[in-house]
């Protein structure tokens, strides 16, 4: 009887190793992926971000931070700013409409791998938000994350 109470309580061991040394491995692969692909990651990130919206959102730099929202995978951007239009984040006397230190987003590794991206948690550290009410009733921050118009003249000048 005892033998098989070891055996059952080696057999588990074994079995929490390997999940333990397979959790750590997929962090250290997707680690790797990111720290090597770094610059081609947020160049995709921003310009996928900044297609969706008026405003622009600029970094100096994207890691991953694989502890701060564990068990979901976070991904630190440091120093960001976000601008109301394109035109105005080439200025440098332009106002920002917010700017944080660090910015993290967090996501779930099995809907990734799913092909899925699930943002569960966004937390911004140290920055300064800056909203400006205009003469017609809007804000800085409702006019940059408005989704812009479509240009439908090449649609229309194909029509006629």
């Amino acid at each position: 009887m005892k033998f098989l109470k070891s055996a059952v309580i080696k057999k588990s061991f074994k079995i929490l190793e390997i999940f333990i040394i397979s959790l750590i491995l997929i962090n250290s692969i997707l680690w790797l992926y990111i720290y090597f692909n770094q610059d081609m990651l947020k160049l995709k990130m921003l310009n996928y971000a900044n297609t969706y919206q008026k405003g622009k959102i600029t970094t100096e730099k994207i890691t991953l931070s694989p502890l701060k929202h564990f068990p979901r995978i976070s991904i630190e951007l440091v120093d960001v700013f976000y601008y109301e239009s394109d035109s105005l984040s080439g200025q440098s006397d332009a106002e920002p409409i917010c700017h944080f230190d660090r910015f993290y987003i967090a996501f779930d590794v099995l809907q990734l791998f799913k092909g899925n991206i699930h943002l569960s948690e966004v937390t911004a550290e140290g920055g300064d938000i800056n909203l400006r009410l205009y003469s017609d009733s809007s804000f800085n921050l409702q006019n940059a994350i408005t989704t812009p118009h479509p240009d439908t003249s090449f649609v229309q000048n194909n029509i006629s």
